[in-house]
This record gives C-alpha cells, sequence and structure tokens, in this order.
C-alpha cells in the first residue's frame, strides 16, 4: 500500500512508515561501520589502485534497513501521522478513525489506545510528551505517554498546521 507518512527516530536507528492499508511498519536502521585505521592504511598504501578498494570501503560503510521488523495494528482507517522514539522505546500513530496509538518499539504491541483523541498530526518530545494537531478543532494538545492529557491551545482561524516537529 502508497506510504502516507514515515518518521525516523532522533538517534536514526528507527524509521516508521504508515500507508493507506491502516498499518504501520517499524524498520530498524543499522548504522554505517566506521573504518579502522589500519583498513584505511592499507587502502593508502597499497600499490594496488586504490578505486576497488574505495568502493569496497564505501560499500561497507552504508547503512543498512532491516525490515519491517514490526507490523503495527490497530487502525481503522489510513494512517495521517506516526513518531518514533527509540529511547523511549515507542511508536505513536494516529489516523482518519481517530484514536491515538502507542506501540512498543521492542515487540511491536499495543501499549494504549487514547480513545477519542482525534490527531491530524502527532510528534513525541524526548521526554515523553505526545504533541497532537487537531485540524477540525484547530488546536494543539498535549499529552503523557501514559494518555494523560496535560495542556490544549486553540489556534487562529487564519493558517493551517501541516507538519509538527519537537526540538531539542
Amino acid at each position: 500500500a502508497p506510504v502516507t507518512c514515515l518518521a525516523l527516530s532522533p538517534d536514526s536507528n528507527y524509521l516508521v512508515t504508515g500507508s493507506r492499508d491502516t498499518t504501520v511498519l517499524l524498520w530498524k536502521i543499522h548504522k554505517a561501520s566506521s573504518l579502522t585505521s589500519s583498513t584505511v592504511d592499507q587502502a593508502t598504501n597499497s600499490n594496488t589502485p586504490t578505486s576497488g578498494s574505495n568502493s569496497l570501503t564505501e560499500k561497507n560503510r552504508q547503512p543498512r534497513i532491516e525490515g519491517p521488523i514490526h507490523v503495527l495494528r490497530g487502525h481503522r482507517r489510513e494512517i495521517l501521522c506516526c513518531s518514533v522514539s527509540s529511547d523511549l522505546g515507542i511508536v505513536v500513530s494516529c489516523s482518519e478513525s481517530s484514536d491515538l496509538l502507542v506501540h512498543s518499539i521492542r515487540r511491536g504491541r499495543l501499549i494504549r489506545r487514547l480513545v477519542g483523541v482525534e490527531a491530524h498530526a502527532v510528534c513525541l518530545s524526548p521526554e515523553g510528551i505526545i504533541l497532537v494537531w487537531n485540524k477540525i478543532e484547530r488546536n494543539l494538545s498535549t499529552f503523557s505517554v501514559n494518555g494523560v492529557s496535560i495542556a490544549k491551545a486553540n489556534l487562529p482561524l487564519s493558517g493551517d498546521v501541516s507538519c509538527i516537529e519537537v526540538s531539542a
């Protein structure tokens, strides 16, 4: 199914994608392997052309994506937005059917359903605060990962929000 949203964890260890088929996929990113000094020395001091060594070295340095490692389920309609935090060990997602879902990275299981929380965009802070945009009510809301409402702010009628992000 076509991807409707994607998000990368702040440490770049995980990627989540949401799709029209109501699923969220969790992918593991394996970072590029680092070069050791002996590998660099061999490549630079070798009598053979270095282009072969460099292409092999470059190939070994490329990150690799594994997965999907989990298929996260629970939504009834197209996924609108998703966010992931490897530090918190959770994925949050929202769909057209309302209800915000919180899944575990480790097992891919549904941890919590925030019933009645209609979200059109969602983002996780490093502290575990879920930031939610509701375009119909034109408000930003925050929740704890336990689903407790923290704050709500209405936005003026002019302008619109298409994406949200929390900076460190």
